[in-house]
């Protein structure tokens, strides 16, 4: 039986038909190889395909289901095993999780009110590939039991919003219950974070905020940064390069203290912004001259180290997961 990757009642009917016909074909071929030989005894008896109606079901958003990765792929599978996730992590909606954004979606009924039946998961709006592997990967890596997700979204599309978030589902789960702690009305991101601390009560410092507006007029990024939150910047929507980068700066700082070294955008990697934290993987370490060798996860290139640039209980034996930033010199 084929697996099915969406509910639908759709999605069933269309694969029971594709198999009957697939069974047809394949015992109409046998019946033809057996006739070919004189001293074959049997027999192929006609068969009629039963043709399943395309079931009448109302026409609905396929949910997208992501399927599960290899657990190496996870971003916190490169950290060190004291390294420190944020305890909520905080995403944008149009242009970050999803595209496109829902004000672009103008040819669709109820537009000016964000009424009717509204956008269609998979269909007019679709996630991220990176998106998906970054909730995947918090829904099910254990080491992410203890963090909670939230959306704050300023899109004036929030009935729509409300609805997709209702549609797609990661891990088996809808983004409705996947993230319980939403934010979607027009206002600004700092009183939608004003709003989630006061929720949870988890401090900004203990946050990661993840934005495809980074400055300016319209930024989001910066004023959220100003209030103590790691704020990465996700300008071709959250990618998996993005998502990796952030959670290994947000480590980083902890490991370096915390407190203001927190409230900073993270740029995207490539993007010309200021070069953050990398996960490496200690290839030497020479104890009697003092320096060694770590392998960077991002190309396998070999980066020089010296025993004045470690922080305090930094592992050295080989093998081990350390963050790094490396600089020029």
């Amino acid at each position: 039986q084929p697996q099915m990757k969406c509910g639908t009642g759709e999605d069933y009917c269309l694969a029971r038909r594709e198999m009957q016909m697939l069974t047809a074909l394949l015992l109409a071929a046998f019946a033809l190889s057996c006739s070919a030989f004189s001293g074959c005894n049997t027999h192929v008896s006609p068969i009629a395909v039963q043709q399943v109606p395309l079931c009448s079901f109302p026409r609905r958003p396929r949910a997208l289901t992501v399927g599960l990765r290899m657990m190496t792929d996870f971003a916190c599978d490169g950290l060190p095993d004291s390294a420190t996730l944020p305890s909520l992590v905080v995403f944008d909606l149009d242009a970050t999780l999803w595209e496109p954004e829902l004000y672009q979606l103008r040819h669709l009924p109820g537009y000016k009110t964000a009424s009717g039946a509204g956008p269609r998961a998979g269909e007019d709006v679709t996630l991220y590939q990176g998106a998906q592997e970054a909730l995947m990967e918090v829904a099910t890596a254990e080491r992410w039991a203890n963090t909670k997700l939230a959306v704050a979204s300023r899109t004036n599309k929030g009935p729509w919003a409300k609805s997709l978030m209702k549609q797609f589902r990661v891990a088996g789960l809808l983004l409705d219950d996947l993230i319980p702690f939403q934010e979607i009305y027009s206002s600004s991101k700092t009183k939608h974070f004003q709003a989630l601390h006061e929720q949870t009560g988890i401090a900004y410092e203990d946050m990661v905020f993840f934005d495809d507006a980074r400055d300016g007029k319209w930024g989001n990024c910066e004023p959220v940064a100003r209030m103590g939150v790691m704020s990465a910047h996700c300008p071709n929507g959250l990618t998996s390069e993005v998502w990796r980068n952030a959670i290994e700066e947000f480590a980083a700082a902890k490991a370096a203290g915390g407190g203001k070294r927190m409230g900073k955008v993270v740029d995207a990697p490539g993007s010309g912004g200021v070069g953050g934290a990398q996960a490496a993987t200690v290839s030497s370490w020479k104890e009697d001259k003092g320096y060694g060798f770590v392998r960077l996860n991002s190309d396998k290139s070999e980066v020089f180290f010296h025993r004045s640039a470690l922080l305090p209980n930094t592992p050295l034996a080989r093998g081990a997961k350390v963050l790094v930033t490396v600089t020029a010199g």
